[in-house]
Formats: structure tokens, sequence, C-alpha cells
């Protein structure tokens, strides 16, 4: 919701007066610098200085964890996917965001996101609780959560 909501041309990136917008809000004031240093970071070389979804994604996650208590965000992204207004992110929640956004998912693919989250069969949905520890085993919080696995880029393993 976000990124449609400050991508104002609707191309399916973000340039520059986009994403300065975004930051003035999250700032609430000025955010010519910081974007100007955010656009450099994120973009790739061959986009004319506009960023992807993918890279937006890098990006915000980044900013709010040098920027923000992760928290009250955990809860406002909660609280976009709990369409229903039942405190849990339920199948349906998740298909009508993730078509808001453009991206078609099946039964199958929405089941494996519950579980990924730590929902068992017969649970009404992912809980707020829930949500925020696959957020930190996501990395997208400044909190190590013990149980997530230990990924090691470019390993090998010798057996």
């Amino acid at each position: 919701y976000v990124f449609n909501y400050f991508d104002r041309d609707e191309g399916g990136t973000m340039g520059m007066d986009e994403l300065r917008g975004l930051l003035s809000v999250l700032e609430d004031g000025d955010a010519t610098d910081l974007a100007a240093s955010m656009m450099k970071a994120y973009c790739k070389e061959d986009s004319n200085e506009e960023l992807e979804f993918s890279d937006f994604l890098s990006m915000i996650s980044s900013y709010y964890k040098k920027h923000k208590d992760v928290t009250p965000f955990a809860s406002d992204c909660f609280n976009i996917f709990d369409r229903s207004n039942t405190n849990t992110i339920n199948k349906d929640d998740i298909s009508k965001v993730m078509s808001a956004i453009g991206e078609d998912v099946c039964e199958l693919e929405i089941e494996s996101m519950m579980n990924e989250a730590g929902c068992e069969v017969g649970d009404e949905g992912i809980t707020e609780d829930q949500f925020y520890r696959l957020l930190k085993r996501l990395g997208l919080t400044d909190e190590v959560d013990p149980e997530a696995p230990i990924i090691v880029p470019n390993a090998t393993v010798k057996e």
C-alpha cells in the first residue's frame, strides 16, 4: 500500500520526488538529503534512478532498523493485513492484500505464508505476536529471534 500510494505516476517504480515525499512524511519535514542518499544506496545502476519494489523493501527495512522503533511499524503493518478487523490475519486477508498490490497467490501459497508465521491447522489466523516474530525471523527488526535459522550466504556444506 505505501509503495503504491507514493508511486504517484503508477509506473511501478519510485523516483526521487516520490521517495522524497514518502521520507518527508516519515521524517516529519524536509528529507531531500536523505532521499538522495537512499536513492544512491538502493537504486540499481541501470534503473534511471528509480527504485523498484524489491529495492524499496530493502530500503524501507533498513530505514526502520536505523531510524525507528520497529514495534509501531510492525503494528501498522499488521493492521494493514488485518482487513477483517479480527485481530488475526486470515487467508482471506492475505489474499486481499496480495491482490491489492498486484500479486496473485494461490491457496497453497497462502497456507505456506501462514505456516511460516507459525500458524497450525485449525488456527483462526496469524496473531500480532506471530506476525512480529515473523518480522524478526525475516531480519526486519533489530532483535534477534533465537528460533530463526542461521543462513550463511555463499556457504558450502562439506560432507
